[in-house]
């Protein structure tokens, strides 16, 4: 053998080596092998807080695929966590995968990567959390997606659901960018089985940055395929397999998803479904005790004041609906179903409340709960408003309404007892929410124009300081009065004086009770303050 031959056997030895070694270093280090795996209806939800995002994807049911695998990071970092979370089957041929990570940073924009083996990841995904303070999300209604053509009732000129569905969503991305998460109010799909219909729910590239908190539809109803499609935190089981009631927070809001999907006969069939409500209602608001905004997101709206308002399921729904946002204090609550737009006067005790003045588009501690029906956000169908619908019990002529169906107004008596606005345009919508420490701005669009239908803005001052002062009168004797005040100052400039005077000894020092205050009051003389603040 030659010294040439001898060289050449080296260099492909070596050569050989490096092949072994490098395809060893990229089995352990998953990030440096080629993506090739394509995670299917990829969809993040909130967790728990807002800094929590659970994901969810499908993938083919095959034995080699038996893991679920994010890897996140932040934009410009090479440090990549790994978190591992659960699978099971969804059909013959899916898995569901569902994989939850928690205490991410605020105001961060993170990149992820979806796996079913550890090994093959998919492509890069992005997604962005919120600040700490003031945060806004966008309210939708039935995007209700099909594989063909909208009702002939619509009037959008993109026909299909699933483009309106798409078109809908690029809007939003391009113009409210900054929107934390997507609150959804039922009818995801239109048929709760077909699989072809949430894979246009979930086409549109945004649903895998921004995260969406379902609620469960009658389109929906019973079928798996929700709980498949959909990573919801803190659900409160049942054991009926009444599912889809969770909640979360974002800041300084509570969240309750609530399912309306039933179609419950009678006030006795509801007892299978408001006991889990409540449940989920007592479980959220007792780990989430100072939320200043308290939302309910669900499907079925009791004070829509389209055709589904007489229909019996939801005519047994309401009364016991509204007595449990009474009980728990919810300030809003978002429903869809009507695929029409309505807001309803504040209502408590299944009445409205009186002493708003609703004709200005903001109100400043308002009692009571508010109702909002969302209209469908790919343009399905619409419902008409009825004129009259003899026979219902809650449906009075004495008040007029004016509604807007298509770009001609429509004025009715007969409008039903909860309903404040109801507007009909026939073309999708969404609505757009800002929520303050001490406000939340509604403003529902029409994306054919971009026009808002309507704005209506809650305010709820907020605590920002309290003020003690004290001064002393100089009675007969050793005895003076000691007058206190505390002044409370609000986030709207508002203020609230409580004030109490006690009798004391020269030179008493001590705590006193004014309100809810302890103040420490030292005097001096009979006359001087030495100290005086808030133990």
């Amino acid at each position: 053998m030659n010294l040439q031959t001898k060289n050449t056997k080296k260099i492909l030895s070596f050569a050989l080596t490096l092949c072994v070694l490098f395809s060893m270093i990229a089995v352990a280090l998953p990030n440096a092998v080629a993506t090739d795996f394509g995670a299917e209806a990829l969809t993040l939800q909130p967790g728990s807080t807002e800094r929590d995002i659970n994901f969810n994807w499908y993938s083919a049911n095959t034995a080699d695929q038996q893991l679920s695998v994010v890897q996140y990071a932040k934009e410009f970092s090479s440090s990549w966590i790994t978190v591992y979370g659960s699978i099971g089957v969804a059909s013959v041929d899916k898995m569901w995968h569902k994989v939850s990570v928690t205490g991410l940073d605020y105001n961060t924009q993170y990149k992820y990567k979806v796996s079913n083996d550890d090994i093959a990841f998919s492509v890069e995904y992005r997604f962005k959390t919120g600040s700490e303070s003031n945060f806004q999300f966008i309210a939708v209604g039935d995007p209700q997606l099909t594989t063909g053509n909208q009702d002939g009732n619509s009037l959008n000129t993109i026909t299909t659901t699933a483009n309106g569905w798409k078109n809908t969503l690029d809007i939003i991305r391009t113009q409210f960018p900054g929107a934390s998460f997507m609150a959804g109010t039922g009818d995801q799909v239109d048929t709760a089985t077909d699989e072809d219909q949430y894979a246009n729910y979930f086409a549109p590239s945004y649903m895998s940055s921004l995260p969406v908190a379902p609620a469960v539809g009658n389109h929906e109803g019973t079928a798996a395929n929700f709980g498949y499609h959909f990573n919801v935190p803190n659900q409160t089981p049942n054991e009926n397999n009444y599912f889809g009631n969770y909640w979360y927070t974002y800041n300084n809001a509570l969240f309750v998803v609530l399912n309306t999907a039933p179609y419950p006969d009678s006030a006795t069939a509801l007892d299978l479904y408001i006991p889990t409500m409540d449940a989920t209602l007592k479980a959220a608001t007792e780990a989430n005790p100072d939320a200043q905004w308290f939302f309910v997101q669900t499907h079925k709206s009791p004070a829509s004041p389209a055709s589904h308002q007489t229909d019996g399921d939801v005519l047994v729904w309401t009364p016991a609906f509204m007595g449990l946002m009474d009980k728990y204090s919810v300030d809003f609550v978002l429903a869809g179903h009507d695929h029409v737009y309505s807001r309803s006067w504040f209502i408590k005790n299944s009445e409205k409340v009186d002493g708003i003045n609703y004709s200005e588009n903001s109100v400043t501690n308002p009692q009571g709960t508010l109702y909002f029906t969302l209209s469908t956000a790919s343009g399905l169908k619409y419902y008409d408003f009825p004129e009259n619908a003899p026979g219902n019990p809650v449906w009075v002529n004495s008040i007029d309404g004016m509604y807007y169906e298509g770009t001609n107004p429509i004025t009715f008596t007969g409008k039903p007892w909860y309903t404040n606005i109801g507007i009909q345009v026939k073309v999708p919508q969404f609505t757009v929410v800002d929520v303050t420490a001490d406000s939340v701005t509604f403003n529902t669009y029409r994306v054919d124009t971009m026009t808002s239908i309507d704005t209506y803005t809650v305010i709820k001052p907020v605590f920002v300081s309290a003020t003690p002062e004290a001064s002393v009168e100089k009675l007969n004797g050793n005895k003076n009065n000691l007058a206190i005040t505390v002044t409370e100052l609000y986030s709207d400039g508002s203020t609230n004086v409580l004030t109490q005077t006690i009798s004391i000894d020269n030179n008493a020092a001590a705590t006193y009770s004014v309100g809810s205050y302890r103040v420490y009051v030292d005097t001096k003389g009979n006359t001087q303050i030495r100290a005086c603040y808030i133990v």
